[in-house]
């Protein structure tokens, strides 16, 4: 398993949406050995499974988002740390770009 973003092109809990952007976070055994211990002790509220992340909650998951990678950096090394890393720099680029639209929603599963 892993932890995805999805972007819909309505709302997901509409039968008739469809998936039209997704992205890699990690994988499940990164995301529960390192990033879900860093959610609970940053108190992280939208970068974390079941989250939804809309274009007023920006700044506050870009801000979040160098939290995670600033607590990855003193918790994980060689691979695992490079992994995570280059996961979460390249949500820095995919979220903004994502979330252009004033409307639309990313959900992490």
């Amino acid at each position: 398993m892993s932890v995805e973003i999805f972007k819909y092109d309505r709302d997901i809990y509409d039968s008739s949406a469809k998936m039209i952007v997704n992205a890699g976070v990690s994988s499940q055994r990164m995301y529960d050995k390192y990033l879900e211990p860093a959610v609970r002790e940053l108190h992280i509220r939208y970068f974390q499974d079941g989250a939804e992340i809309r274009q007023c909650n920006l700044e506050a998951v870009m801000k979040e988002l160098e939290l995670l990678l600033e607590w990855l950096e003193k918790h994980a090394e060689g691979e695992d740390l490079e992994y995570l890393r280059s996961k979460l720099q390249y949500m820095q680029k995919f979220i903004p770009e994502a979330l252009q639209e004033d409307d639309g929603i990313l959900y992490i599963f």
